[in-house]
């Protein structure tokens, strides 16, 4: 018995059981700090509003574990190319995301743009795009108009970022 695990030791851990519990004590401690970290920083952001601060935390929790894990993976010698190749699918799955979410990503960036250099803000009347009113609510996704016509356009605002917006309440 002492020569099998001694051979399944030899086998499976490169640098033996120490180094392998070490390492993966290292790796546990950095994702918990991190992942605690992120919830800290995550729920000083109340304009997000709750569910979002909530989605935010658990996805990026989820990222954390799933990286330690694959660290973790990656310290026993046979799982090492499984690691490896679930490491670089899933670089491949951000990759697809990223494809998929880019029109979301275009109006995060278009609401950055328009938070931080202020074209316009809430109570200014503009024209963007036919639509004509007051400026209701500017959040990073996109910019609510009440028209003349006492009617909500909800208008993204990577169209705010790349349109004419004529702002009338602003006079040089």
């Amino acid at each position: 018995m002492r020569e099998w695990l001694k051979t399944f030791s030899e086998n499976t851990f490169e640098h033996g059981w120490l180094s392998f519990l070490i390492v993966s004590a290292i790796i546990l401690a950095a994702a918990l700090t991190l992942s605690r970290f992120v919830r800290r920083m995550a729920k000083r952001r109340e304009e997000m509003g709750k569910g979002r601060v909530s989605f935010a935390i658990s996805l990026l929790q989820a990222v954390i574990y799933f990286l330690a894990a694959l660290g973790i993976l990656s310290q026993i010698t046979p799982l090492n190319k499984v690691a490896g190749s679930l490491f670089a699918s899933s670089g491949v799955v951000a990759l697809i995301i990223g494809f998929a979410s880019q029109e979301a990503v275009a109006n995060l960036v278009s609401g950055i743009f328009i938070t931080v250099f202020k074209p316009y803000e809430e109570g200014d009347v503009i024209s963007v795009s036919g639509v004509t009113g007051t400026v209701e609510t500017v959040s990073l996704r996109h910019t609510v108009i009440r028209t003349l016509a006492n009617s909500r356009t909800i208008i993204p605002n990577s169209i705010m970022n790349s349109s004419t917006v004529e702002n009338m309440t602003i006079i040089d």
